[in-house]
C-alpha cells in the first residue's frame, strides 16, 4: 500500500474532518522548470502510454510530457506520522519490530526518552502500525495560484484572523505554509501541482 506524509497539525485536521484536499508536486519537475511555457490537456483515448487520470502537458515548442499522479482515484493510502516504540526495541529497525509491539504517535504524547523509545521518522512508519487511512476521490493538475479561499479551508487551514481582513490573511497564511514546505517551487513561481481530494477511511 502506498503512503502519504503530512505535518502533525494537518494529520489532526484530517482526523477532525477539516482537511480533505492536498496539493503535491510529484512528477511535475520538468514542467515546473518553466511553468508558464506549458498547457495541460486531458488524456485522450488514442494516446497509448496514458491511463485515465494522467495529464498531458504541451510545451510552447510542441513537445509533450505525460504526468502521472502518484495516487489513483479509488486508491487507499496510509498516513505516515512521527512515532516511537518501547525502549527495548531501540536497536531494531522499523521493519524488524514485532507486529504486536507497543507504539506511540509523537503527536499524542509528551515525549520522555527515559520512558519511551527513540523518536522514529514518519518516513519509516510501517503500514501495519498506521492508524489513519484515506481514500483518493479525485485528482487534477492546476496552477498553484488558482487556489481559492474555499480550497484553502479544504486544505485544513483555519482562520483566527481579523474579521475585516480574514480572506487576505488566510491566503497569506497558505502562502507561508506552502513556501516552507516547497522552497524549490515557491508561490511566486506559480508552479503546476496535483490537487488530490480524499476522505478519511473509518
Amino acid at each position: 500500500m502506498k503512503a502519504i506524509l503530512f505535518k502533525t497539525d494537518m494529520i489532526k485536521a484530517i482526523a477532525e474532518g477539516r482537511k480533505t484536499v492536498t496539493r503535491r508536486l510529484h512528477g511535475l519537475k520538468e514542467v515546473n522548470k518553466e511553468p508558464d511555457a506549458w498547457t495541460q490537456h486531458n488524456v485522450v483515448n488514442d494516446y497509448p502510454p496514458a491511463k485515465i487520470g494522467d495529464w498531458i502537458f504541451i510545451h510552447l515548442d510542441g513537445t509533450g510530457v505525460l504526468a502521472k499522479p502518484r495516487y489513483r482515484v479509488g486508491e487507499i493510502v496510509y498516513i505516515k506520522e512521527g512515532w516511537c516504540a518501547e525502549n527495548k526495541y531501540n536497536k531494531l529497525k522499523p521493519s524488524e519490530l514485532p507486529d504486536d509491539a507497543k507504539i506511540w504517535y509523537l503527536s499524542d504524547v509528551l515525549y520522555d526518552p527515559f520512558i519511551l523509545g527513540i523518536k522514529r521518522s514518519p518516513l519509516f512508519l510501517p503500514e501495519h502500525f498506521a492508524r489513519y487511512f484515506v481514500k483518493i476521490l479525485s485528482n487534477r493538475t492546476e496552477r498553484l495560484q488558482e487556489i481559492t479561499t474555499e480550497e484553502i479551508i479544504k486544505e485544513g487551514l483555519s482562520s483566527y484572523l481579523r474579521e475585516y481582513d480574514a480572506e487576505v490573511d488566510l491566503r497569506e497564511q497558505w502562502v507561508k505554509l506552502w513556501n516552507s514546505l516547497n522552497p524549490s517551487c515557491p508561490w511566486d513561481l506559480n508552479p503546476w501541482c496535483w490537487r488530490h481530494e480524499f476522505v478519511l477511511e473509518v
